[in-house]
């Protein structure tokens, strides 16, 4: 296996791993998160050249949409950045906190 796909597979089961987990966590975690989250994906799929599914993409926003009005525009643009600027390890560590918190509650 080469790097480059190597780098590519991790990249795309990370990306799967957080979109199934941002419907999930967004009932349980603060948008910001959710919305970390949700950037980390974003890039993971933008590194790989696989845009979010639109079928995906209309099942977070109508989860999100509820709660965004709550958020004020800087706030949601300041977690965008956060998430979109981790790099694989930093979005994996970040799951994996999500996820122990979601398993210990």
């Amino acid at each position: 296996m080469t790097r480059t796909f190597d780098a590519k597979l991790r990249k795309t089961s990370l990306e799967a791993m957080l979109a199934d987990m941002l419907v999930e966590t967004t009932a349980h975690q603060p948008l910001t998160v959710v919305l970390e989250l949700m950037a980390a994906a974003d890039r993971c799929r933008a590194d790989v050249g696989s845009p979010r599914p639109a079928s995906l993409a209309a099942e977070i926003d109508a989860v999100l949409a509820p709660s965004m009005a709550a958020l004020d525009e800087a706030s949601r643009a300041a977690a965008t950045g956060r998430g979109a600027g981790w790099d694989l390890e930093a979005a994996a560590a970040a799951l994996m906190q999500v996820c122990a918190l979601a398993h210990a509650s």
